[in-house]
C-alpha cells in the first residue's frame, strides 16, 4: 500500500493514498486528487470524479464518461474502456489497470506501476 506518493495493487488496479490511485477491482480508487473505482468504473474524492459501476460522476472538477470509464481534465480523470486517466494528480488506465502521471501510479493491463512512487511490482 502506498502512503503519500505510492502504490499498491490488490487484485487488478492500483491503490494509493495521497496523490496516486487505489484500486480494488478492474479500475483504480483514490483518496485526494486522484479517482477511485469500485467497479468498472472511476470513483474520486476531492478533484477526482466519482462512479460506481461503468459510468462515472464528477465532485469537484467534474468528470466526462466515454463508455465505461470516466475522463477529466486538470485534476479529474480520463478513461477509454474500463479504466480512468488523469494527467495531474489523478490515475490514467487503458483498459483495467490505471496510469497515474506524477504523483500517482502507472499501470497497463491489470497490474500497476509505479512512477515517482512506492510500488510493490
Amino acid at each position: 500500500m502506498g502512503t503519500g506518493h505510492g502504490c499498491m495493487d490488490t487484485g487488478h488496479g492500483c491503490m494509493d493514498t495521497g496523490h496516486g490511485c487505489m484500486g480494488t477491482g478492474h479500475g483504480c480508487m483514490g483518496t485526494g486528487h486522484g479517482c477511485m473505482d469500485t467497479g468498472h468504473g472511476c470513483m474520486g474524492t476531492g478533484h477526482g470524479c466519482m462512479g460506481t459501476g461503468h459510468g462515472c460522476m464528477g465532485t469537484g472538477h467534474g468528470c466526462m464518461d466515454t463508455g465505461h470509464g470516466c475522463m477529466g481534465t486538470g485534476h479529474g480523470c480520463m478513461g477509454t474502456g474500463h479504466g480512468c486517466m488523469d494527467t495531474g494528480h489523478g490515475c490514467m488506465g487503458t483498459g483495467h489497470g490505471c496510469m497515474g502521471t506524477g504523483h500517482g501510479c502507472m499501470g497497463t493491463g491489470h497490474g500497476c506501476m509505479g512512477y515517482r512512487c512506492y510500488s510493490n511490482l
